[in-house]
């Protein structure tokens, strides 16, 4: 018996149901069985592949034993006694013998498991019995159900496939989007250039928008922001692979730079309009910058944490020089989770450059400004910073003027060591 994964779950084939094995990316093997059933395993073809392609299904899914009598298929009288009858089945329960070559599918179910024969009839096995099932089977493990979009390689290009066929194919708007980042994935793993967009951007509009349209059920709206929130949780979230696998280009030198001295002390420089002054502090002390240009964003830290890490850097100490608000905290926090993500940590965590102690009493009472409190992150904030006197204020970095006043900052900092990795529960 030959065990799949697809988009159910765990299922089992015998061998001479199985059309065609391929290889298939990564390091797996796509199967397409006899009823189009398509799935993935990432074992080898096993050694004693039968040479017979004729499949001759066993008479029986399996044997129960009643009071009265031994009932085939819970139903069919049988004349045999019980250890002829049984000589080929495994037993599944205390009255139930079933035969492996019959199972089609196996899946959690309240503890125990739910087999599903390859007629359709579901039998429950109790927690009890679990294991022994399981072993009966050859299945080491029972792994989950997809929780998400089953990713599958396609004959023909999605892109460019009739409304009819994606409609055949796809029952909802999740599935098409999640696997036309897939095809991508495995088109430029294989050297195949479809003229695709090359930012997340540009891949939405060739070929994403116009394939949903195709698909209809929902507006141009909704499946942009599905799939924004798909691809990011493919990359981030599962991890299954990066931007640069889709082929997707580097979004320009011109947000980082290398460090001549200090290249593992990378500077993270908020706001585009802070750059002009970041960028002069960081080359007066040789140090690596990148410019976010607002909240981090996982694309773009892909591509530092790599042109870091072909500089030779592993890990890093990570300076952020941006507002004295909620919203620079959240930038910290998360372009050290976006470069750890592409294995380049930070140990120490972020380290901020701006707090109200690098401003005089005059420049706070005339430049700060009272947070939102519809902000929810204000409250934490203001928590671990203190704020303004203690109250809910904030200050753009901006005002930290002349530029050269960053200098000090910067110098203060390096003249200490890296500080100790920040509690846990201070992760983003």
């Amino acid at each position: 018996m030959i065990q799949i994964q697809d988009e159910n779950g765990l299922s089992l084939w015998p061998e001479q149901l199985i059309v065609s094995i391929t290889p298939a990316y990564p390091n797996r093997l796509c199967v397409t069985c006899a009823d189009g059933t398509v799935g993935y395993m990432p074992h080898p073809i096993p050694p004693d592949w039968p040479s017979s392609t004729e499949y001759q299904p066993e008479p029986h899914w399996g044997l129960l034993r009643t009071p009265d009598a031994l009932l085939w298929d819970g139903s069919q009288l049988c004349l045999q006694s019980l250890e002829e009858a049984t000589q080929n089945l495994f037993q599944a329960g205390r009255h139930l013998w079933l035969h492996p070559r019959r199972i089609r599918r196996v899946s959690k179910q309240s503890g125990g498991l739910l087999l599903l024969t390859d007629e359709g009839t579901e039998l429950v096995i109790t927690p009890h019995w679990s294991q022994q099932v399981l072993k009966a089977l050859h299945i080491p493990y029972l792994p989950d159900a997809p929780s998400g979009p089953f990713l599958r390689d396609y004959p023909f290009e999605l892109a460019r496939a009739s409304a009819a066929v994606l409609r055949q194919h796809f029952a909802d708007p999740n599935t098409l989007i999640a696997n036309l980042i897939w095809q991508q994935l495995v088109y430029h793993q294989s050297g195949i250039h479809k003229g695709y967009g090359t930012s997340p951007r540009g891949f939405w509009y060739v070929p994403g928008a116009a394939t949903l349209a195709r698909l209809g059920s929902i507006s141009a709206h909704q499946a942009e922001m599905i799939y924004y929130r798909l691809l990011v949780k493919l990359i981030d979230d599962d991890r299954l692979f990066g931007y640069r696998d889709l082929g997707f280009a580097d979004p320009g030198a011109d947000s980082r730079e290398i460090g001549t001295h200090h290249p593992g002390i990378l500077l993270v420089i908020e706001k585009t309009d802070l750059a002009k002054t970041g960028v002069a502090a960081a080359r007066h002390f040789g140090l690596s910058w990148h410019i976010t240009g607002g909240i981090s964003r996982l694309f773009t830290a892909e591509f530092c944490a790599y042109a870091l890490q072909q500089a030779g850097q592993q890990s890093l100490r990570t300076l952020i020089f941006g507002d004295y608000d909620p919203g620079g905290r959240v930038n910290g926090r998360a372009i050290v989770a976006h470069l750890d993500r592409f294995g380049t940590p930070t140990p120490a965590g972020p380290e901020f450059l701006i707090d109200a102690s690098a401003f005089t009493e005059e420049e706070l009472e005339l430049f700060s400004h009272p947070l939102s409190q519809d902000d929810e992150r204000v409250q934490k904030w203001l928590q671990e910073t203190g704020g303004i006197h203690g109250q809910p204020n904030g200050i753009h970095a901006d005002w930290l003027q002349p530029p050269e006043r960053l200098l000090p900052l910067i110098e203060a900092k390096l003249s200490l060591a890296a500080p100790a990795a920040p509690p846990a529960d201070s992760a983003p």
